[in-house]
């Protein structure tokens, strides 16, 4: 397994990987919160069901982002941490955690809502996955709400996320932010 792990590090270090890697999910993710709002508060069903289709086919396409994300998380080598007190460097090492493990509740929940709602999964209608479960009302409520904690919670996070950006930029004045704007810089340059 080591030599699995040894021969990806080679890759997924590459920090145009990383920049890359991190804007597109950042992409994916507001695109899917920005989605789920607009179900949840579509003014009609028809409405409602278009977003959901496309929310739906946009996520099932960005599973091999996410996935990939999450892989790159476990085997990453540790990155160089800006000097700062010890709560934001708490905040600065759990709220990335905290983030994945929501979208790993999204990946888990998604699917198994459309399919404990009785209903295959139509990818842009270019394929469709079928459902593996019978109709299962009382888990299909409980998986939504579920997953629109886990969403809600997200937007916490990314907030927080955001907001430790600005304050690397605006207060810290450190290399932070754009180290994760362009290939190649460190905390050093």
């Amino acid at each position: 397994m080591s030599i699995v792990i040894n021969a990806y590090r080679g890759i997924i270090q590459d920090n145009k990987t990383t920049v890359i890697l991190h804007w597109a999910i950042a992409v994916l993710v507001l695109t899917l919160l920005v989605l789920g709002l607009l179900m949840e508060y579509a003014p009609d069903r028809e409405t409602k069901s278009f977003y959901q289709r496309i929310h739906i086919s946009i996520a099932i396409l960005a599973y091999i982002f996410f996935a990939w994300r999450i892989f790159y998380f476990i085997i990453r080598e540790k990155v160089s941490e800006p000097k700062q007190s010890k709560i934001f460097q708490g905040l600065a090492r759990w709220i990335p955690r905290l983030l994945l493990i929501a979208i790993v509740i999204q990946m888990l929940t998604g699917p198994l809502i459309v399919w404990t709602g009785g209903r295959d999964i139509s990818v842009f209608e270019w394929f469709t996955i079928p459902t593996p479960l019978p109709r299962m009302e009382d888990l299909h409520h409980l998986l939504e709400e579920i997953h629109g904690y886990s969403a809600k919670s997200m937007i916490a996070l990314l907030i927080l996320h955001i907001g430790g950006a600005i304050k690397h930029v605006m207060i810290d004045k450190d290399r932070v932010f754009k180290r994760m704007l362009k290939a190649g810089n460190t905390l050093d340059d």
